[in-house]
């Protein structure tokens, strides 16, 4: 590295005393090299801006190009984007392109045919600063060709969640787990998703508490602080939570 900076130093040094030689003993000569060579510069510099509209406008223009781009850009982000959940675990991952359109699929795979739920996940990117947020949809029935799948933010966010068992053992959880966001217009959160909900992100918690035997068979109540600082209480083996766009309602099963 230092022997780079010895040479980088030397070399500029070197045109700095060659520059000032050719300018003093052939001002004519050194001036007109100058003028042509801005001339030049000048002149490339033009045609490049040329080319550069000319391939921008092609682009802009060209709407198989632009669908040819977006699935480059956007492939990776939509590989797997579609989880399908049974027990408490993935047992299937595939996209929603394929999901939509799975009959006109020539090499068609096997959907189950039983699941609990389907979780769509939906990257956004909310400006160059913020982290990459990732939107979870809950779908309890398999999408039709016609229904658009997409996450639509909730306006909805507790203050305070707490899970209660029937033995008063307590955890306390958040339905926006770090970059990932479940308060999603139409998810509907129920005594299944709790439980897959518990074993992703609480499994810890879980096993501190020693509930990892019991989770599944004990009853599960739902104890929150809303954003109008109201408590409530859902006892999720009768109940359940649908968010809203502003609003969230408690429904019974």
């Amino acid at each position: 590295m230092i022997s780079f900076i010895i040479t980088l130093f030397n070399s500029g040094f070197l045109l700095f005393l060659l520059n000032d030689y050719f300018k003093k003993n052939y001002p004519q000569k050194y001036e007109d090299f100058i003028i042509q060579y801005s001339f030049k510069v000048i002149y490339l510099y033009s045609k490049c801006e040329i080319l550069y509209k000319k391939i921008s406008n092609y682009i802009n223009s060209n709407s198989r190009f632009n669908e040819i781009l977006y699935y480059y850009k956007n492939n990776k982000k939509e590989e797997n984007d579609i989880e399908f959940i049974y027990n408490n675990n993935i047992i299937l991952k595939t996209n929603k392109n394929y999901l939509i359109n799975k009959n006109n699929e020539k090499n068609a795979i096997i959907l189950p045919s039983k699941f609990d739920f389907i979780i769509y996940s939906e990257s956004n990117n909310m400006n160059e600063i913020e982290k990459e947020n990732v939107n979870k949809l809950i779908m309890y029935t398999l999408p039709t060709e016609s229904q658009n799948i997409l996450c639509e933010f909730s306006n909805i966010r507790f203050i305070l969640i707490e899970v209660s068992f029937n033995d008063n053992k307590t955890i306390k959880i958040d339905f926006l787990q770090k970059n990932e966001n479940y308060y999603i217009v139409g998810n509907i959160v129920n005594s299944i998703f709790i439980q897959y909900f518990l074993y992703k992100y609480y499994k810890k918690e879980l096993e501190e508490n020693n509930l990892m035997d019991l989770f599944k068979t004990q009853e599960i109540i739902l104890n929150i602080i809303d954003h109008n600082i109201e408590r409530k209480c859902i006892y999720f083996e009768s109940r359940y939570i649908k968010f809203e766009k502003d609003s969230y309602e408690i429904g019974n099963n």
